[in-house]
């Protein structure tokens, strides 16, 4: 479950920079779901969260980090009118504007 669903709230779909579902991430990993945080964080960053427990202020950095680190790339593709993340999957779909 997401931030979003679990305070109920939907977002601009323009404004969401979803790395779960990053293009250059997912064929990186030659995923075809979604792949979670703790996962990506993991072979991106070489750096574990979430073990054994969950910390929200740690899972935050790491979220924030792992976008920075490819932030320039997620907003060239933007920038060119392209869009760099697949679909989300249709549960997901009414917290999308």
């Amino acid at each position: 479950m997401t931030g979003l669903q679990v305070l109920g709230l939907s977002h601009v779909t323009l404004h969401t920079r979803d790395l779960a579902l990053f293009r250059p991430m997912r064929k990186k990993l030659k995923s075809r779901t979604v792949v979670e945080l703790p996962a990506l964080v993991q072979v991106f960053m070489g750096r574990n969260v979430r073990l054994g427990y969950e910390d929200s202020l740690e899972t935050a950095r790491a979220a924030l980090d792992l976008f920075r680190s490819c932030e320039r790339v997620f907003e060239h593709v933007i920038y060119n009118g392209a869009w760099p993340c697949d679909l989300p999957p249709t549960s997901f779909a009414a917290y999308y504007e």
